[in-house]
């Protein structure tokens, strides 16, 4: 009986489909913001952070889409938020902070290429992202975020890009993918 429960098992374990829930790049949710004055969504991907943190302890946010003109295609990355609920301010990469906790991007793309990368320069209590709600047993995730980013001098630019980019309204849900 035991050896018919355990093949009974196996058989229904390799007659499973792959039933992902996720999409070819391992997104799964919604984002939104305001980028200055223009209305930008995309889909999130919340992903296991590889740096940085303990395994399984943080999480890298990253929302992908274009405005509602779809002219413009772009992300916006959140990196390195550890796994609990609470409002926590983004610190600002330059000069030399490549390993600080809780950074925030922005990258714009013409193409594959990318044309501009905004970051944080300087801490400011305006710059945030609040974690409302956390489910890890079904890694849903849900939160806020806003933050004023300034045009990365060091990338090449056309001059046809803003200095300055205010992101306010934003929001995501979506859930973790631990792969």
């Amino acid at each position: 009986m035991k050896r018919l429960y355990i093949l009974l098992t196996i058989i229904s374990i390799l007659s499973c489909e792959k039933n992902s829930i996720f999409d070819d790049h391992g997104f799964y949710g919604e984002g939104k913001a305001r980028l200055d004055d223009v209305e930008w969504k995309g889909n999130t991907g919340i992903f296991k952070a590889k740096k940085y943190c303990f395994p399984d302890t943080c999480v890298g946010i990253v929302i992908e889409g274009y405005n509602e003109a779809r002219s413009v295609h772009s992300n916006i990355i959140i990196d390195q938020v550890f796994l609990k609920t609470g409002k926590f301010y983004f610190n600002p990469i330059n000069p030399t902070y490549k390993d600080t906790l809780y950074k925030f991007s922005y990258h714009e793309f013409s193409g594959d290429v990318v044309v501009g990368i905004y970051n944080i320069i300087e801490a400011d209590w305006n710059n945030y992202v609040e974690i409302k709600e956390l489910n890890l047993k079904t890694g849903d995730v849900r939160g806020i975020f806003q933050a004023r980013v300034i045009s990365d001098s060091s990338w090449p630019s056309n001059g046809s890009i803003p200095d300055t980019i205010d992101i306010t309204n934003g929001s995501f849900y979506g859930k973790i993918n631990w792969k």
